[in-house]
């Protein structure tokens, strides 16, 4: 690969907008980082599987070998233990995404099988927008470092219910408003009772503290039916080998085979299949000018933001294109929302030779013999564009 294709190009515009311009190129592929880092997450518990071996059977008397070489609790019993993330609730899909990586990170250290809990494409949460596990990742890629258990098997093992939930709120850089933070629990709790009629304990079983959670965790370990409530905050906390868990978990997150065929279809028909440049397009006016914000309350000051986001729409192809020509690149990809209007690419055609869009991916789809089914819904359109701009 020569230095031309492994240039990454990052754009961070910062406005009262949060207008945000990621520019990088097809053909690299840099995993995303984690949440936490080891700088950031918390240093005065540390959660070793020594621990998990002392604890297993109670009082804490097991050999501190007994998982040392990732043997598996699984070799100590019959039993099959099961990780449930529960994650849905207000979450972007982005973060959903992210939230299950953390959740399979963890199934890895507690020697748990991991639940495949269908994902919500909705932010109010309705069984009518869940999307499975399976048409989002590859489950295949996940069988090649743990064990894995369809909603339908966890559903049958656990007749329903949850043992044990877990969270961890005071591992994060803020400290937690627990009242909030209950609240929340609540309604997950709820909602994975609507959607998926599992069951969990109440908000008693919230964690109080870093060593409540810690506590939990090692008290749970006969439990087979094990809940991770918002995973995302267990990213910020100090388990053994967690940064090689980490690459291991991001090395098998690949997405499904229906999305990875399909984007490379795309891809053989862009560009003449030279490098090209993929720009990420996101005002986010959508969440900002609704009726639930409370950021921006009156039309007027919606039309200001507007107003603003398209002056700056004109200005920044300008910088773009000077990239593409320090580069001698011809082609750009432009990734945005479907709900955009008015976006960069009208300001970007004139003075780049080719421009595509999700607008040509729907073109070129509509050409095939067979066409994907995968480009006739947004929710797959969105992860074709992902899959192209990792390729």
């Amino acid at each position: 690969m020569s230095t031309r294709d492994k240039v990454i190009f990052n754009i961070f515009l910062s406005s009262v907008l949060s207008l945000v311009l990621t520019i990088s190129f097809f053909h690299v592929y840099e995993p995303t980082k984690p949440l936490a880092t080891p700088d950031n997450r918390t240093q005065g518990l540390h959660l070793n599987r020594d621990m998990l071996a002392r604890c297993y059977n109670l009082p804490c008397g097991a050999s501190s070998t007994a998982i040392g070489n990732q043997e598996t609790m699984a070799s100590q019993t019959s039993v099959k233990k099961y990780l449930f993330p529960m994650h849905s609730l207000g979450l972007r899909l982005s973060d959903q995404y992210e939230s299950f990586k953390v959740a399979v990170k963890f199934a890895l250290f507690l020697n748990r099988t991991i639940v495949l809990v269908p994902f919500v494409d909705d932010s109010a949460g309705t069984a009518a927008n869940v999307v499975p596990f399976n048409e989002t990742y590859s489950v295949e890629s996940l069988q090649d470092i743990l064990p894995v258990a369809t909603m339908e098997e966890f559903q049958l093992r656990c007749n329903y219910n949850l043992e044990v939930v877990v969270s961890a709120p005071h591992f994060g850089p803020t400290v937690p408003n627990m009242n909030s933070h209950e609240s929340s629990y609540a309604k997950e709790r709820q909602q994975i009772l609507d959607i998926f009629s599992v069951n969990a304990p109440g908000t008693e079983s919230v964690s109080k503290s870093q060593v409540d959670t810690v506590r939990k965790i090692l008290l749970s370990q006969r439990q087979e039916c094990f809940g991770m409530y918002q995973p995302l905050d267990f990213n910020y906390m100090n388990i053994e080998k967690g940064e090689e868990l980490d690459e291991i978990v991001e090395a098998h997150f690949v997405r499904a085979p229906s999305i990875r065929l399909a984007a490379r279809t795309v891809l053989r028909n862009m560009c003449e299949n030279r490098p090209i440049v993929a720009v990420h397009w996101r005002s986010k006016l959508d969440e900002i000018c609704t009726d639930k914000s409370a950021v921006i309350s009156s039309k007027s000051a919606c039309q200001k933001k507007e107003e603003f986001l398209l002056k700056s729409a004109s200005t920044l192809p300008k910088a773009v294109t000077k990239l593409l020509e320090a580069y001698d690149l011809q082609c750009i990809y432009v990734s945005q929302p479907p709900s955009i209007k008015r976006g960069i690419v009208k300001y970007l055609s004139p003075r780049i030779p080719k421009v595509y869009s999700s607008v040509d991916v729907i073109a070129m789809a509509n050409k095939l013999s067979h066409k994907p089914s995968v480009f006739s819904d947004d929710y797959f359109l969105s992860l074709v564009e992902q899959e192209i701009c990792d390729k």
